[in-house]
């Protein structure tokens, strides 16, 4: 069960009313990697902010507090390590970790898939190829971003954008497929590594 408040009721009285009740929140450090987390409320909320004072490993309570958000927060132990279960299988699916947003996840995992998928067997004639991810930064979209093998810690080429309507996802696919094709090439590869090179020794301004 998720506790329920939209704002109208005095934090002050949830507060009082849920004093010292252990509380699950599910959290993540990273996309991916959600966890559980038994806390109880925290005096350090107000309004629509929602803070949780977390217990250490030995069951005693941390001496600070993190802001946190309702919609994670359950006051039920099974239903909130099923949750961490079903996010983390959600985000696991993938040969490489989506970063882009729980809702967007659960509702168009099986398009991403779909697109992963296609991507990877038009490119399973290419020996750098490593597979995609998908990058969600706020630019009308969601990007798609290579994984070459020749190129560590860094994904490569541009990144089409799939809408986030999803209108484009047919055509998405070759458009990957394409650009993956005019620059998975040997001047290329050393261009990149060079500028990679560059970038790392003299910094990136």
């Amino acid at each position: 069960m998720k506790i329920p408040y939209d704002g109208k009721v005095n934090i002050r009285l949830v507060l009082k009313r849920f004093a010292k009740k252990v509380f699950y929140y599910v959290s993540d450090s990273k996309s991916g990697n959600f966890k559980l987390e038994p806390c109880i409320l925290s005096n350090a909320s107000f309004s629509k902010c929602l803070f949780v004072r977390p217990f250490k490993d030995d069951f005693t309570l941390c001496d600070y507090s993190h802001g946190a958000d309702w919609e994670n927060l359950y006051d039920n132990y099974e239903t909130a390590e099923k949750e961490v279960k079903e996010r983390n299988k959600l985000f696991n699916a993938f040969q490489h970790m989506p970063y882009v947003t729980l809702k967007t996840l659960k509702e168009h995992e099986d398009d991403l898939l779909l697109i992963e998928s296609d991507i990877c067997k038009l490119l399973s004639g290419f020996e750098n190829f490593d597979g995609i991810d998908f990058c969600d930064v706020s630019a009308n979209g969601i990007q798609i971003r290579g994984h070459h093998k020749q190129i560590k810690d860094y994904t490569y080429g541009s990144q089409p954008t799939i809408k986030y309507d999803f209108s484009n996802k047919d055509e998405i696919v070759m458009e990957f497929v394409q650009m993956w094709y005019s620059h998975d090439k040997p001047d290329k590869i050393s261009h990149e590594k060079a500028f990679i090179a560059d970038g790392e020794k003299y910094g990136w301004d």
